[in-house]
């Protein structure tokens, strides 16, 4: 199985990216106000998991990260993770 592509987030990904939080019962909250710093993992045209950053000055809290259940087990939350802090 190939690896998902890791790529900043669209306004057109918000709905999955909600979809992705509510299956997990994680609030669907301001994506659209810092999804400049939202990244998605996108796997055979759907988004797989999301992470994303709350940037206050020099400060910052990292948003839900979340990755759909068939994508477990690979690392791919702490990819996201990273790429959030990074």
């Amino acid at each position: 199985m190939s690896e998902p592509a890791l790529r900043l987030a669209r306004p057109e990904d918000v709905p999955a990216i909600e979809k992705l939080l509510a299956a997990e019962w994680l609030p669907p909250f301001q994506i659209r106000e810092f999804l400049d710093t939202f990244w998605v993992l996108e796997e055979g045209g759907r988004v797989v998991g999301s992470a994303g950053l709350e940037v206050y000055g020099q400060a910052g809290v990292i948003r839900s990260v979340v990755v759909h259940p068939s994508g477990r087990g690979r690392r791919l939350g702490d990819l996201l993770s990273k790429t959030a802090f990074a």
